[in-house]
């Protein structure tokens, strides 16, 4: 059994009803729309080959790329929204990846980005490599969320009044 969908010009929340009516709200869809709040979809194309119709869309099976503007992602493993998202995007074997990837976190500014979350618990990945530029007296939240140094961090928050970007 195969599978291809594509559509051009359209919001997420559509698609969102489409594919929970035909998938369901758990399983991978739920876990796309999860990370996929909304937006607008410049593109996209599913391919999916199985042998049954249960197992389309298992690891493997299928495979989402697409191109998106003014989106809004959620990243669960650090609970931030970003919003105003663009980029390419390809979804396959429980991992979604992006590339010349960019939007707004909290009014600051990520972009030319590379971003990979993974969608199921054997591929709990976060990879998030970006140009940022933002208010300098945020980068102790930033840093933070992913530096484990505890003298570092400990020096950092002993730093007041910053300013600049």
């Amino acid at each position: 059994m195969s599978l291809t969908i594509g559509g051009e010009d359209f919001n997420v929340d559509p698609l969102r009803n489409l594919s929970s009516s035909f998938l369901g709200k758990s399983g991978l869809a739920g876990k796309i729309f999860d990370v996929v709040r909304g937006g607008h979809i410049n593109w996209i194309k599913v391919e999916s080959k199985a042998v049954t119709y249960a197992k389309l869309f298992q690891d493997g099976n299928y495979e989402i790329t697409g191109k998106m503007n003014k989106g809004e992602i959620y990243v669960p493993s650090i609970d931030w929204t970003f919003n105003d998202v663009y980029g390419d995007a390809n979804i396959s074997d429980g991992m979604l990846q992006g590339v010349n990837v960019g939007g707004m976190h909290k009014g600051n500014l990520a972009s030319d980005g590379r971003l990979k979350i993974g969608l199921t618990k054997t591929k709990d990945i976060l990879e998030l490599d970006t140009a940022f530029k933002g208010d300098l007296e945020s980068a102790p939240f930033y840093m933070a969320q992913f530096v484990k140094n505890e003298k570092l961090m400990k020096e950092i928050s002993a730093i007041s009044d910053i300013h600049g970007t």
